[in-house]
């Protein structure tokens, strides 16, 4: 997101073109409720094999000696709790439409 908020700040400040490079795909199918193995079979059984990416860099911070395994389950269980008590604050929100509009 924070990629995506630069370019566009980039662009309204600059007035010139920025071209980001995501390269992604859902673990889980298209609207990540569905089960993908019956249309694309090889391609979800490739994935479902793949490591995940928070695993992988996780790893590679570890063997680097940036942080440690208890640093990193340390953010990791302080990122869930953040966003499940959004989650649960999320239904009592009562906000302006115009909140809602980036800026």
């Amino acid at each position: 997101v924070a990629a995506f908020e630069l370019a566009t700040e980039w662009r309204q400040a600059w007035g010139s073109d920025v071209i980001l490079d995501v390269i992604c795909y859902r673990r889980f199918g298209h609207n990540e409720t569905l089960n993908p193995d019956y249309t694309q079979p090889q391609l979800y059984q490739k994935i479902a094999n793949h490591p995940r990416t928070e695993g992988m860099f996780s790893q590679e911070l570890i063997t680097k000696g940036i942080a440690t395994k208890a640093e990193l389950d340390s953010i990791k269980e302080a990122s869930w709790k953040e966003l499940e008590e959004a989650f649960v604050a999320a239904d009592s929100f009562k906000g302006d439409s115009m909140e809602w509009v980036a800026t």
